[in-house]
């Protein structure tokens, strides 16, 4: 085979998605099926973005988006494949092949060191209470970088706080916010290392970058943050 495959749930899938990445000889991996949207009409647009996403974040070069519309085929299909969390698919796909100015996604790779002590949240498992379905809930922060952490991506899957290694970061930056459910970026923020920023979502001390994400923590308030090393022109 030329590359490796997981099927899991979203609070399975960076465990096995990790464990892929790291095998030897190197392959590449993906998830191929996790959770559909509107699956038992508790996954919303939210949940198939963070597990797409995490899958990539987690090493995966790439993510299947899965429609329970589709999957049986409801009278309503050619209508429900317009549902938000499909269209969102295409915006972490921009991202990482159009969205970096100074990297392509081959140069990216998993890290963890760039997050430092931020506590890395988690997935949980969804649940059945009275014939219902609750929809799992994550709070994961998973970070991509170059080797050199000329460019880092960060992406939170409810925008908590985020505790950056400053000591990885060369200076100056561009900082950008990108909406996951619009694929637009924000506007630009410099931050030069070991001086004063005026954007009041960042705060810093000697080793630590402090990132309040845009919106109150919580459930469909993901966003990545993503930092570019400006280039020094002669």
């Amino acid at each position: 085979l030329s590359f490796n495959s997981v099927q899991a749930c979203p609070w399975e899938q960076e465990e096995l998605l990790r464990a892929d990445y790291l095998l030897d000889p190197v392959k590449p991996t993906w998830l191929f099926e996790g959770r559909y949207e509107h699956y038992s009409y508790a996954y919303k647009a939210w949940h198939v973005r963070f597990q797409a996403y995490l899958s990539v974040f987690a090493g995966g070069f790439g993510h299947v988006y899965g429609s329970e519309a589709i999957w049986d085929f409801d009278p309503s299909w050619k209508t429900d494949i317009y549902w938000d969390g499909g269209l969102h698919m295409k915006y972490l796909n921009y991202i990482l092949t159009e969205g970096l100015e100074h990297a392509s996604f081959g140069d990216l790779r998993p890290d963890t060191l760039i997050l430092g002590n931020t506590p890395k949240g988690g997935t949980s498992k969804h649940c059945w209470n009275y014939k219902s379905l609750e929809a799992p809930y994550s709070s994961r922060i998973s970070a991509l970088a170059t080797e050199d952490y000329s460019t880092v991506l960060v992406y939170a899957a409810d925008g908590s706080t985020v505790e950056l290694d400053r000591t990885l970061l060369p200076a100056p930056y561009q900082v950008y916010w990108y909406d996951p459910r619009t694929g637009r970026f924000s506007e630009t923020k410099e931050i030069i290392r070991k001086t004063a920023l005026e954007a009041n979502q960042f705060s810093e001390n000697d080793s630590t970058l402090i990132v309040d994400f845009p919106g109150e923590a919580g459930m469909d308030n993901d966003w990545v943050l993503l930092l570019e090393k400006q280039v020094q022109t002669p």
